[in-house]
């Protein structure tokens, strides 16, 4: 088992048998985890290749491993989506490392009628770059093979809008749901899924979803479905459900 663990970036370099990491990655391994010269380091390029290393130059700016193996994964035949309506930063956080963890393939993050504020163009962007960190570093921790896809910040508008036009004939959509009439997620599964290509599944703010948004997802082909008897907070019914859905997935 690898001791460390490091990410190669669209800026770090593969040359022959040798990776050379970017400043940022090369500054963690070598400055925060004091990784030395013949440390075994599991490098990801969240594409699906783990690369199995030995560092050969602890250089916090370029450091330098020497490769021995490499592993190759496949993506799952179902690829496996969130879409989120923004929730507070902290939840955000800890959805985005959870969604990792479970192994999804992309999350669309959204604003919706009842999400608890808005940002500027110079704040999504910054919230898109640290969320790209988070979800790294998940990678890392959890040393999953395929770093999520993290769409732009949008509009629940626009997701509606992209996916009646682009993937409705190739999804299935979920909505989490608090409607009393709402099958339970297992159930709706099993009845509704037929080897789509993607499962899209969407949880709401803390305010959950409005009734004009319930109804509009409802027009594009999504059902509501129950995570069980209670109320739960935005993270744990991203967790639940992601869990639900993956298992539900290994299992066809």
């Amino acid at each position: 088992m690898a001791g460390y663990k490091a990410f190669l970036s669209e800026t770090s370099k593969f040359q022959e048998d040798r990776l050379i990491l970017d400043p940022q990655e090369s500054h963690h391994l070598c400055r925060v985890l004091r990784a030395s010269v013949d440390s075994v380091v599991e490098v990801l390029d969240g594409k699906g290749k783990v690369y199995q290393a030995k560092l050969i130059e602890a250089n916090p700016r370029n450091a330098e491993l020497l490769v021995n193996g490499i592993e190759s994964y496949l993506l799952p035949k179902t690829e496996l989506v969130l879409l989120m309506s923004i929730p507070k930063p902290k939840a955000m956080d800890q959805i985005l490392k959870r969604a990792v963890e479970i192994g999804i393939q992309k999350i669309i993050p959204v604003f919706s009628e009842h999400s608890a504020f808005v940002l500027s163009p110079e704040q999504m962007e910054a919230k898109l770059n640290k969320w790209q960190v988070v979800l790294i570093e998940s990678c890392k921790q959890s040393s999953c093979p395929f770093l999520p896809t993290l769409n732009m910040i949008g509009s629940l508008e626009q997701f509606f809008l992209e996916y009646a036009s682009d993937w409705k004939h190739e999804s299935l959509g979920v909505v989490a749901s608090l409607e009393n009439e709402a099958e339970l997620l297992w159930n709706d599964l099993s009845n509704r899924y037929e080897g789509q290509k993607k499962v899209i599944y969407a949880v709401g703010p803390e305010g959950d979803f409005s009734k004009n948004e319930y109804k509009a997802f409802n027009d594009i082909g999504f059902t509501g479905s129950r995570l069980g008897a209670h109320v739960l907070r935005s993270e744990t019914a991203v967790t639940y459900g992601l869990s639900v859905i993956d298992q539900f997935l290994k299992s066809r």
